[in-house]
């Protein structure tokens, strides 16, 4: 089961970068964002315990981003960007 990992995102809301924050070891997972129409814009492994998102080339407002292993999804998280 997916108990085994803690996720946590910050800053959010956020202006330039967010930090994803993964407790896990071994795993295969991934990252998947998503704007506010639920297009996907970006998707990469999770590295570690700390991957760091880019949002600084993308417009202000919310943005999703699933965590996923195997194609199957773990956790959402609601993002705002200033």
């Amino acid at each position: 089961g997916n108990s085994l990992i803690e996720l946590s995102i910050y800053p959010n809301p956020t202006s330039d970068q967010i930090v994803l924050n993964a407790e896990q070891s071994g795993r295969e997972l991934h990252y998947l964002l998503f704007d506010m129409n639920g297009k996907l814009i970006h998707q990469s492994p999770v590295n570690g315990h700390e991957t760091i998102i880019d949002m600084r080339s993308y417009s202000p407002g919310e943005y999703h981003i699933t965590i996923s292993e195997f194609n199957e999804k773990i956790e959402s998280f609601k993002i705002i960007k200033h």
